[in-house]
């Protein structure tokens, strides 16, 4: 993911974070409202400039305690403890993507990994459902194996075998 690298404006317009709390140069607190993502972010404005910037508050913890190491390449910004809207300062590390989904409770990791591969597995799919159901009229009306393989084009007697005797469903 490419970033703006608002964090470094935010630093040095003296925004800063404390125990999860986002305050201004005044010492003033900062509202940081969840984003789409989940994520704890507070919007700024550079002097002389008209264009907002959102900064997202992990990633200003993180700025703040390992500069620009965080704009290296592969590496992301991570919570400890999985729970995006937890900033505390020990509770945030840079690391890889592999650290980052390690970070997460490995049940909802496995349950992740398990529908992407649901997800992936749907988008290989040949036929739509009405191909399928066309298919198995056509069986059951007494075809052979043969005959609906030529018919639909089906290069595997397993393929068949599976349309025929499993719930098969499609993402077209």
């Amino acid at each position: 993911m490419k970033f703006s690298k608002s964090e470094i404006i935010a630093s040095n317009l003296g925004y800063s974070v404390n125990d999860n709390v986002v305050t201004n140069n005044d010492d003033d607190i900062i509202k940081a409202s969840p984003s789409s993502n989940g994520y704890r972010k507070f919007t700024i404005r550079e002097k002389g400039n008209t264009r907002k910037l959102d900064v997202f508050v992990h990633r200003l913890v993180a700025y703040n305690k390992f500069g620009n190491n965080i704009y290296e390449d592969g590496i992301c910004v991570r919570h400890l403890d999985g729970d995006k809207l937890n900033n505390k300062n020990s509770n945030i590390a840079i690391g890889t993507t592999r650290d980052n989904t390690m970070d997460r409770d490995q049940n909802e990791v496995k349950q992740y990994a398990l529908n992407a591969s649901k997800q992936a597995a749907l988008k290989k799919r040949k036929f739509t459902d009405k191909q399928v159901q066309d298919i198995k009229d056509y069986y059951n009306n007494g075809k052979t194996y043969k005959e609906v393989m030529l018919k639909f084009n089906i290069s595997s007697k397993g393929t068949l075998h599976y349309i025929l005797n499993n719930t098969y469903t499609s993402s077209i």
